[in-house]
């Protein structure tokens, strides 16, 4: 995945293993060769704990035999909510109209 961290300027190279992610504190931004990944730690909202966050979730397959979890819409929607930041409530108008098309679709 050739991960680095995402700072202002230029990515930041690390060695992310277990015992660094076991150290950040709530959250993650990654550039990686597949794109942005964003790994919350500590989300706010309904959710709660792994298992809640999990139970919504969808398999990804992002590269060969790379499979990650990724959360709901509904989920990451209202732990947006929760958090309560300018700018998530810049992103929620998006968010929403994106859940809207996919369920028309769904229902198409």
């Amino acid at each position: 995945m050739n991960a680095k961290i995402r700072v202002s300027g230029d990515p930041v190279p690390t060695k992310i293993d277990g015992p660094f992610l076991a150290n950040m504190p709530h959250m993650l931004n990654l550039v990686t060769d597949f794109g942005d990944i964003d790994i919350t730690f500590t989300p706010a909202g309904r959710a709660g704990d792994y298992a809640g966050w999990k139970s919504n979730s969808s398999p990804a397959l992002i590269d060969e035999g790379l499979i990650v979890e990724v959360a709901s819409l509904d989920d990451i929607i209202d732990s947006k909510r929760a958090a309560n930041r300018a700018k998530d409530h810049l992103s929620l108008p998006y968010l929403e109209s994106l859940r809207d098309e996919i369920r028309r679709q769904a229902n198409d």
